[in-house]
């Protein structure tokens, strides 16, 4: 019989489930011109860069569930986790706003849904950062969110001091 998944790879893997629904709905720019999509998915780190002729999939939109760190915090068993963005654009003035809005609407459905499956998002820890610097025409910005994961238990129960 299979549990129920508590491991941070879990919650990772089920953040990555959960964004690709949230941005399936996005047609944005490529950084092939001409083409339009919505941001592939990926888990860690994007696949292996090609020149932008020999991309079946485009590098950009993109999003990145990053595992970061999983710690205890205040007796707790805390995971912290990136959700990277980028997007590709030539305008200023609406590019930044593209992976924005992408960030955006990923804290907005992924806080009205805190819970996942064992997992608990901290929801006064999410942050959305747009770093000043840019690899324009690329726009890339980043979130940051921590969640609460079951505990460790001991098996050998309490220890007593006599």
């Amino acid at each position: 019989m299979i549990g129920i998944m508590t491991t941070s790879i879990d919650l990772v893997d089920m953040l990555k489930e959960e964004v690709e629904k949230i941005v399936s709905e996005f047609s944005l720019n490529c950084n092939i011109e001409g083409r339009q999509k919505s941001p592939q998915v990926t888990t860690q780190y994007l696949p292996e860069k090609k020149r932008k002729l020999e991309q079946d999939d485009p590098d950009f939109p993109h999003v990145i569930i990053r595992f970061v760190e999983e710690k205890v915090e205040h007796a707790q068993n805390v995971v912290e986790i990136h959700i990277i963005a980028g997007t590709y654009g030539y305008d200023p003035q609406v590019c930044w706003r593209d992976v924005v809005n992408v960030l955006t609407r990923i804290k907005v459905e992924l806080c009205k849904k805190p819970l996942l499956s064992a997992f608990e998002m901290i929801k006064d820890s999410y942050r959305i950062i747009f770093p000043e610097e840019q690899p324009f025409p690329e726009w890339v910005a980043y979130s940051i969110v921590k969640y609460r994961t079951p505990s460790i238990q001991s098996e050998e129960g309490l220890q007593h001091v006599y």
